[in-house]
């Protein structure tokens, strides 16, 4: 980004002189950009994350039509992070009347997310012509973050970038915990004839987010859709042998998701319940020669 901002009429690679000094092209530091060059190598920052995952799978055949499948993870991560202005910078000296030596910014945050998910799955022939499919489920998330973070300004030593070499007065410290859980119950069941041909699928979920609360967390949106193989009729087969795949597919369904953050509203106004937009779709699928 300072590249495309940097005048071309000066040589970018002349961004620093021999006794480590930013090169101007204006009269102060307060009314010029950073050289790319300067900015990468003087306004640094790093993020670096540890993470350790782990996850158990467990499956289970009742028999020849139903079975079921558990899962449980948790995924612990460590992420330490700085960020640095340095004095000489256009975003580290501040203005000719507010003037800063640098700035640098660190955090750590600590994460855990527990999930886990349970699923039974239905695949049966109902007779000769038709046949069944059904999936039931639940799912749960739970989010634990703690960040700390600290900031300092006015470097003694410009070219040392810690937190104990900026003016103590500048110093800030901020603690920010989040914990919050979704929790998830779906169902989708599917019918078809004469081996697909025609397939009728039905779905709903239910979902409920912490961030929702007080009020009431719960949300719900359903779908349906119907398809049409025409291509597996007779005639097709017969007639239009070219004609190798083709569908007639009509849906319809209201999506939704979980706020991003909390949010909150005025005691004297009641709150529906949002779950998204609904879509109608209309679609063809591509004919296959």
């Amino acid at each position: 980004m300072t590249l495309m901002s940097f005048n071309p009429i000066f040589d970018v690679r002349d961004w620093i002189d021999d006794k480590g000094n930013r090169v101007l092209h204006n009269s102060d530091i307060f009314n010029e950009r950073d050289n790319p060059f300067w900015d990468v190598y003087r306004n640094t920052a790093y993020d670096v994350v540890n993470r350790v995952l782990a996850t158990s799978n467990i499956s289970y055949r009742a028999n020849s039509w139903l079975s079921l499948n558990g899962i449980i993870g948790i995924d612990f991560s460590n992420t330490l992070g700085q960020s640095v202005y340095h004095p000489q910078s256009f975003s580290g000296s501040g203005s000719s009347t507010a003037m800063r030596n640098g700035s640098i910014n660190e955090y750590t945050v600590n994460g855990r997310i527990l999930s886990g998910s349970f699923m039974a799955n239905v695949k049966k022939n109902l007779s000769k012509d038709f046949s069944f499919r059904a999936n039931l489920g639940a799912e749960f998330k739970d989010y634990d973050f703690l960040t700390n973070s600290q900031y300092g300004e006015d470097f003694y030593d410009p070219d040392f970038y810690s937190i104990n070499n900026t003016f103590p007065s500048s110093r800030l410290v901020r603690s920010a915990a989040a914990n919050f859980r979704t929790v998830g119950f779906m169902a989708q069941t599917g019918f078809g004839y004469l081996n697909d041909m025609v397939y009728l699928n039905l779905t709903g979920r239910l979902d409920a987010a912490s961030r929702m609360m007080p009020n009431n967390p719960y949300f719900a949106y359903p779908s349906a859709s119907l398809a049409f193989n025409f291509t597996d009729l007779d005639f097709f087969k017969d007639k239009v042998s070219w004609m190798t795949n083709g569908k007639y597919r009509i849906s319809v369904g209201t999506t939704g998701k979980a706020p991003y953050k909390s949010y909150y509203t005025l005691s004297n106004f009641e709150p529906k319940n949002t779950t998204g937009a609904g879509l109608l779709m209309v679609s063809m699928a591509g004919i296959l020669i």
